[in-house]
């Protein structure tokens, strides 16, 4: 007999304040040399528009606290990323490393040669390696 509940089912959403936990997820990944079950960067630049949006918009609701938090969250998780991201070019410019700026595509994440990583916001094309895609956590 069935309840009608399924406790393999998945979750579609979370709050805003597991990117964090989505982080960490993705590090292991890395670590484990295999691709992350979600594209991290890409949720989080995407929420961070989103918050942007929001804010420009200022609707008056009973749920405005708790979208403040919310936002709070994507705030901060997304300001990690973009200082892990500008100390990681900062450190490959000083190194002598040329940087250019492209635009492939507001829609696709780019996948690490070496550990798997789907890179959203930057990645290293090195001539050491022809035709790889490198994320920023092998700059050196």
């Amino acid at each position: 007999m069935s309840t009608g509940f399924n406790c393999g089912e998945a979750v579609n959403f979370a709050m805003a304040d597991w990117l964090q936990y989505g982080a960490a997820a993705c590090k292991r990944y890395e670590l484990l040399n295999r691709p992350p079950l979600l594209p991290h960067e890409e949720l989080l630049c995407k929420e961070a528009m989103n918050v942007a949006e929001m804010i420009r918009g200022s609707a008056d609701n009973c749920f405005q606290k708790l979208a403040s938090e919310q936002q709070y969250a994507v705030k901060v998780a997304f300001v990690r990323l973009m200082r892990f991201q500008h100390q990681v070019r900062w450190l490959l410019k000083k190194q002598g490393s040329q940087t250019y700026f492209t635009s492939p595509g507001f829609n696709t994440s780019v996948t690490c040669g070496l550990c798997k990583h789907m890179c959203y916001v930057a990645f290293v094309n090195c001539r050491c390696i022809m035709g790889v895609s490198i994320c920023l956590n092998h700059g050196e």
